[in-house]
């Protein structure tokens, strides 16, 4: 990837977070595997919280990752998360 994401980061430095309800939860998932099943510990942020000041390329990287939810164990749920416009 070409792109400078140094703009993106200098931004949201800038960003203000109010109402912050987050937290941590850890959790466990055993494997499917029949054969060798396999524990896991799982984790990640729950919660919400309201940002202010944010700048245009912050929105859009806000916005995909809104969409496409990469990451680790995404495809358990995790990196999902929503975008909504406080008026």
């Amino acid at each position: 990837w070409d792109e400078d994401y140094r703009p993106v980061v200098e931004q949201a430095a800038t960003i203000q977070v109010t109402e912050e309800q987050v937290h941590w939860w850890d959790w466990e998932r055993t494997s499917g595997r029949p054969e060798r099943p396999q524990t896991m510990k799982l984790g990640g942020l729950l919660g919400s919280a309201v940002l202010h000041d944010v700048g245009p390329a912050v929105r859009t990287v806000l916005l995909a990752g809104s969409v496409v939810h990469v990451g680790k164990a995404c495809v358990f749920g995790h990196g999902g998360y929503g975008v909504q416009r406080a008026d």
